[in-house]
């Protein structure tokens, strides 16, 4: 059952709680007006009893107490009596005359030493008048002859100006209420059968309304888990509704973004893997058709386009490993200014070759404590993006500055510079500039991406600095070895 109560829909859910608590005030007022209506009677009559006791006992001496007693049995149709010692009546307040005679000898007398055993104070109730027995030291209850009238009897026990005891005796009758309840039940009835039709029309129509916008935002998840990231979640009507909305468009936003991401990762990676294979194989066939074409020039393009795509290859891996937390960090003391020197002279040929120039600008040599292999690898990606974009001058200059605790690397191209809107977004995994590159790459096309993540590992920073059609400036900072 409850199984079967959780899968229900919302609107299911929130329908059956409203008619529930409908039905749940229903049955409270059927009690309270039908089985409880006698007891909240009795309970009203008893609280006019004892204000209307308190208001004579505070006014007792005042020349107003039969003013006010007489205004009491008017307003609340109380019986009041005050007696002596003697069981004599001093005066008697009856303004409703439901009491057919006053109260006689025994029962001023039974009321009066009961009051006085009960601390000076007592509450009966009377269904019927009694007549005593004196017997022993107490006059006895034994038996009920004539009618008295079903109400409430309270007395106390005062003292006038001159120290003499005397009782007060307040009755009110409680009228039968047999004739009101049937006629309550009657009503109750026909208030019942318009309440469940009109909560069931209420609860329908506040289920509907409440379930609106979160059925929107279920139909548009739907689409958004079918890939459908242009969905549109427009739902509203409460602040956790328009939140949660709101959440869902930015998600379902940067979702698109790295999808589109994706596939242009997969696009380049495909161009960066079709240039190689195709010169490794028209090299290939070449040196197979024309033997005089099998000489070690040829081979050696082909040797170096194997190099590229091993190069493609592992960048890729290294990149998924590292933000995966599948590589670890193996930290040595070495010299980064050595390395930095080491990875340039790699370039020497291609400088040659191809009239590139290279110049790295430092005072000192320093020492730093880092994996060398990933901030080689992390230094080479900054090169190679640096010769992809430099201008027609093919200059590319690297600086090393000492500042405070750390040294700073820096890579500086002459090339087109990066649009700003671009500059947040140029380090992502995914993401690839809108500028064409000016002659062939020889990255991998994600080494900005996996540069940031090595730096990141070793707890440095890493920025760019550009602007359109002055150059940009990558660079990376590391804390120096004690």
């Amino acid at each position: 059952m409850i199984k079967k109560f959780s899968k229900m829909s919302i609107r299911s859910k929130i329908f059956i709680y409203l008619i529930g608590f409908c039905s749940l005030l229903l049955l409270i007022l059927w009690f309270l007006q039908t089985i409880f209506l006698s007891g909240f009677y009795e309970f009203i009559k008893t609280n006019e009893l004892q204000t209307a006791l308190a208001t004579v006992e505070k006014n007792f001496s005042n020349a107003t107490l039969k003013d006010n007693i007489d205004e009491i049995t008017k307003k609340n149709q109380i019986y009041v009596e005050i007696i002596d010692t003697s069981m004599a009546t001093n005066f008697i307040f009856d303004k409703y005359e439901r009491i057919p005679n006053s109260f006689d000898f025994l029962d001023r007398l039974y009321l009066f030493i009961q009051t006085e055993e009960n601390g000076g104070f007592l509450k009966a109730n009377l269904e019927e008048k009694p007549t005593y027995k004196i017997g022993g030291n107490h006059p006895t209850f034994f038996s009920q002859q004539k009618s008295f009238g079903r109400g409430i009897v309270l007395s106390k026990i005062i003292e006038d100006k001159n120290q003499n005891k005397l009782m007060i005796i307040m009755y009110s009758a409680i009228t039968p209420v047999n004739a009101v309840v049937d006629t309550l039940k009657i009503q109750l009835f026909f208030v019942t059968i318009a309440m469940v039709i009109l909560s069931s029309l209420i609860a329908l129509f506040i289920a509907k309304w409440i379930s609106k916008p979160i059925v929107s935002i279920s139909e548009s998840a739907k689409e958004f888990a079918k890939g459908n990231y242009d969905t549109e979640f427009n739902a509203s009507g409460y602040k956790e509704i328009t939140e949660l909305s709101d959440i869902m468009n930015y998600s379902a936003k940067e979702l698109s973004k790295v999808e589109n991401l994706r596939r242009e990762l997969i696009a380049n990676i495909s161009h960066d893997l079709r240039t190689p294979l195709t010169l490794i194989t028209g090299y290939a066939e070449v040196m197979r058709d024309l033997p005089e074409e099998n000489n070690p020039e040829n081979a050696q393009v082909i040797i170096d386009e194997s190099k590229r795509l091993t190069s493609l290859v592992q960048d890729v891996l290294d990149l998924s490993k590292l933000q995966q937390g599948q590589e670890n960090i193996n930290p040595v003391e070495f010299n980064i200014t050595a390395d930095i020197n080491e990875v340039i002279n790699r370039f020497s040929e291609f400088k040659k070759s191809m009239g590139y120039s290279i110049e790295f600008v430092y005072d000192n040599e320093v020492t730093v404590f880092a994996d060398e292999v990933k901030i080689s690898q992390a230094f080479y990606n900054l090169l190679i993006n640096a010769i992809n974009y430099t201008g027609e001058d093919k200059k590319v200059i690297v600086y090393q500055k000492i500042i405070d605790d750390s040294v700073k690397i820096e890579v500086v191209d002459t090339g087109a510079g990066v649009d700003e809107e671009e500059l947040e977004h140029i380090w992502e995994r995914y993401y690839s500039g809108k500028s064409n590159h000016v002659r062939a790459k020889t990255g991998s096309g994600i080494g900005l991406s996996l540069v940031k993540t090595i730096i990141e590992k070793h707890r440095g920073d890493c920025g760019v600095i550009s602007k359109k059609d002055e150059g940009s400036c990558f660079w990376f900072s590391l804390k120096l070895k004690e």
